[in-house]
């Protein structure tokens, strides 16, 4: 059975380590010899599924919500989630990026992706306050 196993994924993962090429979904594809329009859209699809499922990023948002209700009263409630969401779109890339050069992709990703967490994250909170029959907007 040892000429049913294909070698070309171990083939294409030494080429990655080396530099030359890199790993893709598809079997046998290359990015290379992909045009520069899907390479610039599989940049952001990656980012924006990792920064969408970071758990760092998530639980910032959580206390980041949890925090601009209980201070609403003070500070306003619109204002702090807008800064504090900036904020979390630039401090998790700086804080975590192995590349400091170009932070202006995982910024602008970020900034989509923290808006869509904030929105699952008040929604869910609106589900509970619901359920429970409390007031939702104290």
């Amino acid at each position: 059975m040892l000429w049913f196993y294909d070698f070309s994924l171990m083939r294409r993962l030494v080429r990655n380590i080396s530099g030359g090429m890199h790993l893709t979904r598809t079997h046998g594809d290359c990015q290379r010899n992909k045009p520069a329009r899907t390479r610039f859209l599989m940049q952001y699809t990656e980012v924006f599924l990792s920064q969408i499922s970071d758990p760092f990023r998530i639980g910032l948002l959580v206390v980041l919500v949890i925090t601009a209700f209980n201070t609403a009263a003070q500070t306003g409630f619109v204002l702090p989630l807008l800064l504090g969401t900036i904020f979390v779109a630039i401090l998790v890339p700086a804080a975590m990026g192995d590349d400091r050069s170009d932070l202006i992709v995982p910024t602008a990703v970020g900034l989509f992706s923290n808006v869509l967490i904030l929105a699952v994250v008040l929604a869910i909170r609106l589900i509970f306050l619901r359920l429970r029959g409390s007031d939702p907007h104290r």
